[in-house]
């Protein structure tokens, strides 16, 4: 879960199609991915990143071959 403040505009946004949207405004990707295991809440960053790691890939793949901003 995302909450988006916007101090500027004095609200947050809470919901994941008004955090992407809001975010795709500004030129920003945002994505929220299922978890392809189960990890415990206290699960070490190794543990997370390799859970991830197919999906981490993908990201580095297309951020490397996308135009710099």
């Amino acid at each position: 879960m995302a909450i988006l403040q916007i101090p500027d505009e004095n609200r947050s946004l809470r919901e994941h199609g008004e955090v992407r949207d809001y975010l795709a405004g500004i030129g920003i990707d945002y994505e929220r991915w299922e978890s392809p295991a189960d990890l415990s809440s206290n699960a070490s960053a190794v543990e997370v990143l390799s859970a991830y790691s197919e999906q981490v890939e993908k990201l580095n793949a297309t951020a490397a071959t996308s135009p710099p901003m």
